[in-house]
């Protein structure tokens, strides 16, 4: 695999962040259209993995805070799985926020990946809750601010 992440620049890049998520969250997880597209976009930074051209993650980046951004909507293709992709598209995340004046990264985390995010620093904050009928964690890293 050859991943390159990028911001979104254009509306080929957002149809194929919207691809992803439809395919992911709403068709494999079951979670409704309403609940995905919330009306937030448009404020979010939007995130997209391609592998040789071809779409393979995404993640969406919204401040909640003036110095706490929220890692949202992150999500891998299935034929993409286990491929490093989440890896970069996380790691991209982290370094780009060290780069700000942002503090603490924080994400409800669906708990099965909870290990995942513990390999880049997030720590568990509180119990597990449930979000479209999944169980989720809040986590929270504090950054290296540079």
């Amino acid at each position: 695999m050859k991943i390159e992440v990028k911001f979104a620049e254009n509306k080929a890049e957002l149809d194929d962040i919207k691809a992803i998520r439809i395919k992911v969250f709403q068709e494999e997880q079951c979670v409704t259209e309403e609940l995905d597209f919330d009306g937030l976009d448009d404020e979010c930074i939007q995130l997209i993995a391609y592998d040789d051209g071809r779409p393979v993650g995404t993640a969406r980046l919204r401040e909640i805070k003036k110095d706490v951004v929220k890692v949202e909507r992150m999500a891998v293709t299935s034929e993409a799985r286990r491929q490093g992709v989440g890896k970069k598209l996380l790691g991209y995340i982290l370094e780009y926020l060290e780069t700000k004046d942002v503090k603490e990264a924080v994400l409800n985390a669906q708990e099965r990946a909870k290990g995942f995010y513990e390999g880049f620093g997030f720590k568990q904050e509180g119990g597990i809750f449930d979000d479209a009928g999944i169980p989720h964690i809040k986590m929270a890293k504090i950054l290296d601010t540079k």
